[in-house]
């Protein structure tokens, strides 16, 4: 595993791997921005849920913003690792486990809670498709 304090590995190894995923975490990042930007406006996506019929939708909207928040954050911290992968990978860490408990968190709403609808969890399914992703970068350093 890299740390900032391994010296062991070669300066183009490290670019190499930078530039082998930079896609990958180049399209995290706008991935999470976008959605990130959608908490931003929530009547706009609680309308847009109401017409497509993806019913319950949360009523509080600082549950979104924090979410959003954090989904933000975490596209920064792709993007950040789409310009220099083997510094920024702790953060790749956090992402896989972040993208993993969010997958669970829906799943415990839909099922347990019925706060949710089956609808917007399936949408967190794409982080479990990221997740993986990230975990096979991971074991390239």
């Amino acid at each position: 595993q890299f740390s900032p304090c391994n010296k062991n590995r070669a300066p183009h190894r490290m670019e190499e791997l930078t530039l082998k995923y930079h896609s990958l975490f180049l399209v995290a990042a706008l991935f999470n921005g976008c959605f990130a930007g959608a908490t931003v406006v929530p009547q706009v996506v609680f309308h847009l849920f109401h017409f497509l019929g993806i019913t319950p939708i949360p009523e509080q909207t600082i549950y979104l913003h924090v979410t959003g928040y954090l989904i933000g954050f975490f596209g920064y911290t792709y993007y950040l690792a789409s310009q220099d992968f083997p510094r920024h990978s702790i953060m790749i860490e956090y992402g896989v486990s972040a993208k993993i408990m969010v997958n669970f968190i829906m799943l415990f709403h839909v099922f347990f809670l019925k706060t949710i609808s089956w609808q917007i969890c399936l949408l967190t399914c794409w982080d479990l498709i990221f997740a993986v992703m990230f975990k096979m970068a991971l074991l390239d350093l």
